[in-house]
């Protein structure tokens, strides 16, 4: 799922996920979330990945949406946003940019 695709609420969560100024419209809200997470067609540099540690706790039979909500409530003690959701949904399910592990990996990097 491309940004083009979520509404403007939905894009104001995700700005306000990655802590970005939320406010404008939704082309300007696009401009600012791909700014900040170029497609990886557009990546000249190969991106580092970030070391992860293979947990027994990484219940593999969830679904992605359930996967990505339960370590939102175990990392950040919330649930996550729709568009949090829909984030991960594309980059694990669509595009198959990162594996689950690297999402929690990426997650604690945020806390």
């Amino acid at each position: 799922m491309s940004l083009t695709e979520l509404n403007k609420s939905e894009l104001i969560e995700l700005a306000k996920g990655k802590k970005l100024d939320y406010k404008g419209t939704k082309s300007e809200l696009i401009s600012r979330l791909q700014a900040v997470e170029p497609k990886p067609s557009m990546s000249v540099k190969k991106e580092k990945k970030l070391p992860v540690k293979k947990s027994k706790k990484i219940d593999m039979e969830l679904s992605t949406k359930e996967f990505v909500n339960s370590h939102y409530k175990i990392i950040f003690d919330r649930d996550a946003t729709i568009s949090e959701i829909k984030h991960y949904l594309y980059h694990l399910d669509d595009m198959k940019t990162i594996t689950r592990e690297e999402m929690i990996a990426e997650l604690k990097a945020q806390k």
